[in-house]
């Protein structure tokens, strides 16, 4: 969860349609890869679909990065944004604050002298985290619904090459 495992580069090259040794400092998340991999080919995503391309030049509106990790003892959430990053144990309640522009390292916790910051954080990864239950949710009915009906043949067939059980 901390910046030295999750600040990863990532680069696009295609000679002839981007500029070479272009180099950008903002931080994206997974969700902007499709988006930005589809800007880039030409490709129309559709409007609904969470993230936005990185290529586009001017000023991107900062959004919420949000991570989740699991480590020896639990599950880790964590919610950067506005140049703070929080790091909390859903199970224990345990929150850590940082500010990554006095501390980019991460080294000092400061949740106990910002409470309002974390609390606005909290209520910012709860609902990033219902909004992903909403969304798996409505992904298990639509799989649901689309769940192919096998023949008894067909079954056998699949079951005797080890593709089901």
């Amino acid at each position: 969860m901390y910046h030295e495992l999750t600040n990863v580069p990532l680069i696009f090259s295609w000679p002839g349609k981007l500029p070479e040794g272009e180099i950008r400092h903002e931080h994206i998340s997974l969700v902007d890869l499709a988006p930005s991999v589809a800007d880039l080919i030409g490709l129309q995503l559709p409007s609904d679909l969470p993230g936005r391309s990185v290529l586009a030049n001017g000023d991107h509106e900062e959004l919420p990065q949000f991570g989740e990790a699991l480590e020896f003892f639990g599950e880790l959430k964590s919610i950067s944004y506005g140049g703070w990053k929080l790091i909390q144990d859903p199970e224990s309640g345990d929150a850590r604050l940082y500010n990554l522009t006095q501390d980019p390292h991460e080294k000092k916790n400061s949740a106990w002298h910002e409470q309002k910051r974390v609390e606005q954080l909290q209520e910012m990864l709860a609902a990033h985290l219902l909004q992903c239950r909403a969304l798996g949710d409505s992904l298990q009915v639509h799989r649901e619904a689309t769940r192919m009906h096998l023949t008894p043949a067909l079954r056998e067939m699949l079951r005797a090459q080890g593709y089901i059980e």
